[in-house]
């Protein structure tokens, strides 16, 4: 698939104007609209694009990133995705009483970890792969079976490390945009929840002894 930039999905250049936007996404629209015949993801690449490109904000940061290269706006995309998984995933949970950011910065180190151990599992298998492959020859030059069967399973790990090491690469990217956001705690530590109410058993039992209050009796 063809990797394409907000602009170009418009059809309009770096320099359009909220007006020149405006006007290509309804003319594009028009045409990618499932109901005119177009299809879900030609409608979708087109309003995020707009989106993007109409909010100030997130025009100026989409066009850094431009600046760098596609291959940071595709990682950039690629993070804000990972963000959306972890997102749902403390959403499903939702009565967990783990601050929600501890738990997706949580999630986030342990699937890095997860990450980069399957990589170098697929990165060992490979190696020796290939050292078993020099192992079997055949005579006279007729069809090495071990060797196409080898060949077939290396290039399969050779996509999977790969797409490990894009992951890999991602992480990174997906909690620094996490560190874009704040949470207000309802508890927060060491002063709610169980740390309040073991502070005031204990300030209780020392009133008790006091004869300040009644003991409960017992």
């Amino acid at each position: 698939m063809t990797y394409r930039t907000h602009y170009e999905t418009l059809g309009v250049d770096r320099a359009a104007t909220l007006d020149d936007i405006r006007k290509a996404y309804r003319s594009k629209a028009q045409q990618a609209h499932p109901d005119k015949g177009g299809n879900v993801d030609d409608m979708q690449a087109l309003n995020e694009a707009r989106d993007t490109l109409l909010d100030a904000d997130a025009r100026a940061a989409y066009d850094a990133d431009l600046d760098l290269g596609p291959d940071a706006v595709q990682l950039a995309r690629l993070a804000r995705e990972c963000l959306i998984v972890h997102f749902k995933q403390v959403l499903a949970a939702i009565d967990s009483p783990a601050g929600i950011l501890a738990r997706v910065s949580g999630d986030l180190a342990k699937a890095h970890k997860v990450t980069q151990l399957r990589h170098h599992q697929a990165q060992d298998r490979r190696e020796a792969l290939l050292k078993r492959r020099r192992r079997v020859r055949t005579k006279g030059g007729a069809e090495n079976i071990f060797q196409v069967l080898i060949d077939h399973e290396v290039a399969g790990l050779d996509d999977q490390i790969a797409s490990l090491a894009r992951v890999l690469e991602v992480h990174p990217i997906c909690d620094q945009l996490l560190r874009a956001y704040e949470e207000e705690l309802e508890h927060p530590p060491g002063t709610g929840g169980n740390a309040f109410d073991a502070g005031l058993r204990q300030l209780l039992r020392g009133l008790q002894g006091d004869g300040i209050m009644p003991g409960s009796g017992a």
